[in-house]
């Protein structure tokens, strides 16, 4: 993913599964689709970031009050 698209993830962009990480995206032509992150290392620092955050309850929920990682 480029950098740009990162930055504008939204919380209900992502869902974090027992094995892996589901982003949410678009992609070439304007479809969207599930992209998968299987990297341990990227998925323990995310869970970090969001438990240090106060964040981790709003992955996967879309809103207003929701609306960044």
């Amino acid at each position: 993913m480029r950098r740009e698209e990162i930055i504008n993830l939204g919380a209900g962009d992502g869902r974090i599964e027992e094995d892996q990480i589901l982003i949410h995206t678009r992609v070439k032509g304007g479809v969207y689709e599930w992209r998968k992150i299987t990297d341990e290392e990227v998925k323990a620092a995310l869970e970090r970031y969001l438990r240090l955050a106060k964040r981790k309850s709003t992955i996967g929920r879309k809103g207003r009050d929701v609306d960044s990682l």
